[in-house]
């Protein structure tokens, strides 16, 4: 893996960084806990990701934390391989991926959530990187099909 050659799309948010990417600890993969959920216990779970692919799925993101309510995440996703940095949540209403999307009240014990469809472009293992409103918030390490 050569991170120096990562390069982050021109229309992704501008408060991606490329450190956040070259910081990510791929031994730190995404556990199940909570009946269901992959992700990092106790800040990120995701319902769906327990047998993802690159079809478009459904996946229900949860976060923990604090000062999270009524906050936009945005996720996106790397893939060290090509290193290639992708949006990976689709909008049905305008047809499009997005960066970014309004995070919903508390479910299933998290202190937000948010449901939404997920388009990963290719296999292989991916970083997906989140964001709340612009901060760095956590990454998730795990294997698309």
């Amino acid at each position: 893996m050569e991170e120096n050659k990562v390069t982050i799309p021109e229309d992704a948010p501008e408060f991606v960084k490329k450190s956040d990417i070259e910081s990510i600890n791929w031994e730190n993969k995404a556990v199940k806990f909570n009946d269901g959920m992959i992700g990092n216990k106790h800040k990120v779970g995701i319902i769906g990701a327990n047998q993802p692919n690159t079809n478009e799925q459904k996946w229900m993101w949860h976060l923990w934390g604090e000062d999270i309510q009524n906050a936009t995440l945005t996720v996106l996703g790397y893939q060290p391989e090509s290193n290639e940095i992708h949006p990976i949540l689709f909008d049905h209403g305008s047809e499009q991926m997005i960066w970014s999307q309004k995070l919903g009240p508390p479910h299933n014990g998290a202190d937000v959530h948010m449901p939404s469809m997920v388009s990963v472009p290719k296999a292989g293992d991916w970083a997906l990187l989140l964001y709340v409103d612009g901060e760095y918030f956590d990454t998730v390490v795990h294997e698309i099909n």
